[in-house]
């Protein structure tokens, strides 16, 4: 409860413009609304699911809350724990699949994630999309999301031994049960994935007569 009073304090205080998407009435309202949620016993990971979204309101990319990394995922981490077995990305309202992390998952690069576990896509996203606050419904709440996708799945979910995906591809729908990975296997797949994938963050080319230069950046943030 303190925390979040501190947090309010600071907006209050230091923010220029608190109130240019939702009025000071609003803002109060769900103010009093989240303290009343709160609780002194309440875990780091949902306090953070619990106060990201009032954050978001806000619609600021420059006064959002990041997701925590908590002494049970890193408990988890350290034992080997399992994670999802596919490298995932989020486009819209559905996952799409980067690639598996394990042969013969009978999953491929490009196929339509339309359900996890029995939850749908669209309502794992959602969720997920209101933590993080912007102008625009633009490419900051997807690219934030898959930055963060593992550990935001794990404290919404606790999933690990058990993943049953609803898949499409092509004009087939079917789903396919996978058993979580450890998580030494993912990440050693997905760092080769990346060491090949990875390309400059920017190029310089110059002039036969090295009179003019062109400098392209390829990566901004």
């Amino acid at each position: 409860m303190a925390d979040f009073d501190t947090l309010c304090a600071k907006l209050e205080c230091v923010h220029p413009d608190l109130y240019l998407y939702q009025s000071r009435e609003e803002y109060e309202r769900n103010k009093t609304k989240m303290k009343a949620s709160l609780t002194d016993s309440i875990s780091i990971s949902d306090f953070y699911l619990k106060i990201a979204p009032f954050m978001a309101n806000i619609k600021d990319g420059h006064s959002m809350l990041l997701p925590p990394i908590t002494d049970d995922l890193i408990s988890h981490a350290k034992k080997n724990g399992r994670t999802i077995p596919l490298k995932i990305k989020a486009t819209g309202d559905i996952f799409i699949v980067d690639y598996p992390v394990i042969d013969n998952s009978g999953i491929s690069e490009g196929d339509t994630i339309l359900s996890i576990n029995g939850i749908k896509s669209k309502d794992i996203l959602e969720p997920m999309y209101g933590l993080w606050g912007s102008e625009k419904d633009n490419g900051i709440k997807e690219g934030s999301v898959n930055a963060y996708f593992s550990p935001l799945l794990w404290y919404m979910y606790r999933w690990s031994e058990l993943y049953v995906f609803t898949i499409k591809h092509g004009g087939k729908i079917e789903k396919i049960s996978l058993e979580g990975v450890p998580q030494s296997v993912a990440l050693k797949v997905i760092k080769e994935r990346q060491s090949k994938n990875r390309h400059e963050s920017f190029s310089c080319n110059f002039s036969s007569d090295y009179t003019k230069a062109i400098l392209t950046i390829r990566n901004v943030f």
